[in-house]
């Protein structure tokens, strides 16, 4: 599983599991993810209809941007190094 869809399944099998531990059904699960994703598509929609994207866009400078790419980075590092290469620490 690979890119963005991958992520995605990642976070939906996470929530499913740590949901039936929690006593929650599958079904109110399912509700409040079909929500949640219909709200930010909402929210989508109207930033790129109103141009707020323009002014979001200004938020993230290069410091911003290079701190999430050390962010991810590491993220993805400490991954790598713990299941692939069998590192601990």
């Amino acid at each position: 599983m690979e890119g963005h869809s991958g992520l995605w399944w990642g976070v939906i099998l996470t929530l499913v599991i740590t949901s039936s531990a929690q006593g929650i059904s599958l079904e109110e699960l399912g509700g409040s993810l079909a929500i949640g994703i219909f709200i930010s598509a909402i929210l989508t929609i109207l930033i790129g209809i109103t141009g707020l994207s323009s002014h979001l866009a200004k938020l993230f400078t290069p410091g911003v941007n290079g701190c999430l790419h050390v962010v991810i980075w590491d993220s993805i590092n400490s991954n790598f190094l713990k299941r692939d290469a069998r590192i601990t620490f």
